[in-house]
């Protein structure tokens, strides 16, 4: 019995140590360039770049707050260090920062039901208790919501939704997506995406300080990072980055009424390193 048991444990060892490992590195994945290099990794970066895509792109990496490399390239007009990139559902872990402004200076409680600090609109009726829908479950995506909402947006010619219009009636709803932003599972049984909860979240911000969502996050969040160009509406479409569709035609800039899930404007950052010169990076 001792050979067998023997056995089993040095194959549990060997599967924990391949998880680990797969875990840290990826499983059969080529390193693209070893620890530290980064003039490797840019060269990388910009031979697939030149081989695959059909669109933008601007890297800068940093090594201890020092930006070391950069790459810039497209396929329409001129990327740059000054160029300015939509930045989509990267807009949630800034909205998140924000949430967390205002719970630092104790303005909110994470814990406490997000519906006692919205005055505009509440959550619909539903079977579960509204209570347990806290601000911390709707930055995690655990607070029950079944959305799964994903924002198409609006056409430059179309008219953007109020808040409360577009949380009691989301009309530009990702096909995938249920669309109605409703409690619709027990609040913390589990992980689902809430593009929805951002929303939310977004007009938790605007009722608890009184002001615009995009006024603001520049103030207390984009500007005191250094991210003077940054804003979640109306980007400067003169440094604004053109974006392509899969066929590589010129895609049409959305606009969008939830900026906390999917930032209307062009988000930049512009990054004052101590010591060294002024360091602009953009992110997409």
């Amino acid at each position: 019995m001792r050979r067998p048991i023997l056995i089993a444990v040095v194959l549990l060892v060997f599967w924990t140590a391949l998880v680990g490992v797969g875990a840290r590195n990826g499983l059969a994945r080529q390193e693209v360039a070893s620890a530290g290099d980064s003039a490797a990794f840019i060269q990388w970066a910009a031979s697939r770049y030149t081989r695959e895509s059909r669109g933008n792109i601007a890297i800068v990496l940093l090594d201890q707050g020092r930006p070391v490399e950069s790459f810039f390239a497209s396929h329409g007009k001129d990327v740059d260090e000054h160029t300015i990139f939509q930045v989509a559902s990267l807009s949630k872990w800034l909205t998140a920062w924000g949430v967390l402004k205002l719970a630092e200076e104790g303005r909110i409680d994470l814990d406490a039901p997000v519906s006692h600090y919205l005055t505009r609109w509440q959550l619909p009726a539903s079977e579960y208790d509204h209570n347990e829908v806290t601000v911390r479950r709707l930055l995690a995506h655990n607070a029950g919501l079944t959305d799964g909402l994903g924002f198409l947006g609006f056409r430059p010619d179309q008219a953007i939704p109020s808040l409360e219009q577009e949380l009691a009636n989301t009309t530009d709803v990702l096909p995938s997506a249920d669309g109605e932003i409703r409690v619709g599972a027990e609040p913390g049984s589990g992980w689902r995406y809430s593009g929805g909860g951002y929303l939310i979240l977004q007009l938790m911000i605007e009722d608890v300080t009184g002001e615009n969502f995009d006024a603001f996050m520049r103030r207390e969040i984009f500007v005191p990072l250094g991210m003077s160009d940054s804003r979640s509406v109306d980007p400067d479409p003169t440094r604004l980055a053109e974006i392509f569709d899969v066929d590589g035609s010129e895609a049409t800039h959305y606009r969008f009424a939830a900026t906390g899930a999917a930032s209307t404007g062009q988000w930049s950052m512009r990054t004052q390193i101590s010591g060294a010169s002024d360091a602009k990076t953009r992110t997409q």
